[in-house]
């Protein structure tokens, strides 16, 4: 596959962000408008609902870093969140991810902010993915590293307060994507 021969074996919080978008980005490229209207794993969100659901969050962890969006009226999912994505990455690449952002009420680790973006776009990928019977292809290294970030960032009390269901167990053997979706509550 072209884009494991190219991914970087090493990732940091931008790296991973810019990787899990593109893959983001590829299922949603196959999603037929036919399919905006239908049911998710997310049960309170349609297709479209879901997608606006990451605009939400791409915006809202863009912001920290200075990001500036636009409105430009795309109807295409993929257009819509890739039109959000890149002014929020631009804006971390300039920013830099030294120091604390505010992020809502708190102040968290400019890193962890941005990193959060790469569990935002991996998990959804998946979901598009199952909602629309697509696959998704995801480098080993760069699932790992996502669900590593996941284990920081996905405490009980974020579990409680933002509306992630219990970890599901999966097998030892399971793939890293697989263990990444079940951490956040998804059964695989």
């Amino acid at each position: 596959m072209p884009f494991e021969k190219s991914a970087p074996r090493e990732f940091d919080p931008l790296t991973s962000a810019e990787a899990t978008l593109a893959i983001c980005l590829l299922v949603m490229r196959g999603i037929a408008e036919t399919s905006y209207p239908d049911p998710t794993v997310c049960t309170e969100f349609s297709v479209a609902r879901l997608a606006d659901h990451l605009v939400g969050s791409v915006r809202f962890f863009g912001a920290p870093a200075g990001a500036e969006f636009r409105p430009t009226g795309a109807i295409a999912l993929e257009a819509r969140v890739a039109e959000v994505a890149q002014p929020a990455l631009a804006a971390w690449r300039s920013r830099g991810l030294d120091g604390t952002v505010k992020l809502g009420r708190n102040e968290v680790p400019a890193a962890l902010a941005l990193s959060i973006l790469s569990i935002e776009f991996l998990v959804h990928a998946w979901d598009f993915a199952q909602a629309t019977g697509q696959e998704v292809s995801v480098p080993g290294e760069l699932a790992e590293y996502v669900l590593q970030i996941a284990r920081k960032a996905i405490t009980p009390e974020v579990r409680r307060n933002n509306g992630f269901a219990a970890a599901i167990p999966v097998g030892p053997d399971a793939a890293a994507l697989d263990r990444l979706v079940a951490f956040t509550g998804r059964a695989v």
